[in-house]
C-alpha cells in the first residue's frame, strides 16, 4: 500500500471533523476549483479510505464501554464535585472530580451572578436508557386480541389475529374499510374472534 502524503493525512484530519470531502479537501490545501471533485475521489482511494476506517475504529466505543459510560452517569453524585468546609459552606472542587476521573459526568459549568453553576448529565435519563437496554421497559399496544395474551399456544387463534390485523391494514391502505362503513369508529373494539369487547 502506498504511504499517504502530508496532504492526504490533512484531508483525513479535516474529513475526520466536517465530515464534507468537498469541504475537508479545501481544507487540506486543495484547489477551491477541484476540491468537489477530490475530496470524493480521495475517500474512494483505498489506502485513504482504509486510515479513515482505522481512526474511526480507533476512537469508536463499544457498546460495553457505551453502557459502562451510562453506569457511570446513573450512579453520580454531586459529593464528588464539591467540598463542604466546616462552617457548612459549599466549595466547588474540579481538582477533587479531576483526580477522581469523573470530570466526563460534568454536563457544563455556567457562571451565575452567585458563583458557577455545575450541570450534571442526567442520571434519571441515564437509568432510563440503561433500563431499555434490558428490556425493562417496552411499550406495548394491542391492537387485535382485546388484552388476551397472544402466544403460539393455539396457533390458529395467532393466524386468525395476523389475518384480521392484515385485513384491517389493507383496508385503510385502499380506502376501502371507510367506504363500505362509513367513518372509521375507533370506540368499537372486538377480540379476536369478533365478539365486541366491553370497555
Amino acid at each position: 500500500m502506498m504511504a499517504l502524503s502530508k496532504k492526504q493525512r490533512l484531508f483525513i484530519d479535516n474529513y475526520l471533523q466536517c465530515w464534507n470531502a468537498t469541504q475537508a479537501a479545501k481544507d487540506a490545501g486543495y484547489s477551491e476549483r477541484t476540491a468537489y471533485s477530490i475530496g470524493p475521489e480521495n475517500l474512494n482511494k483505498p489506502e485513504i479510505a482504509e486510515e479513515v476506517e482505522r481512526r474511526l475504529a480507533e476512537s469508536a466505543m463499544s457498546a460495553d464501554e457505551a453502557l459502562d459510560r451510562l453506569g457511570n452517569i446513573a450512579r453520580n453524585s454531586i459529593e464528588e464535585f464539591i467540598d463542604i468546609d466546616e462552617d457548612g459552606h459549599i466549595k466547588l472542587a474540579l481538582n477533587k472530580a479531576k483526580e477522581a476521573g469523573v470530570l466526563h459526568l460534568v454536563k457544563g459549568i455556567v457562571p451565575t451572578a452567585n458563583g458557577l453553576k455545575l450541570e450534571l448529565h442526567d442520571s434519571l435519563r441515564a437509568l432510563e436508557l440503561i433500563a431499555k437496554h434490558h428490556g425493562l421497559f417496552t411499550d406495548k399496544v394491542d391492537i387485535t386480541t382485546g388484552g388476551e395474551k397472544l402466544n403460539n399456544d393455539n396457533p390458529e387463534r395467532h393466524d386468525r389475529a395476523i389475518s384480521t390485523f392484515a385485513d384491517a391494514i389493507g383496508k385503510i391502505i385502499s380506502g376501502q374499510g371507510a367506504e363500505e362503513q362509513g367513518a372509521v369508529d375507533t370506540t368499537k373494539r372486538t377480540s379476536v374472534d369478533g365478539a365486541p369487547i366491553e370497555s
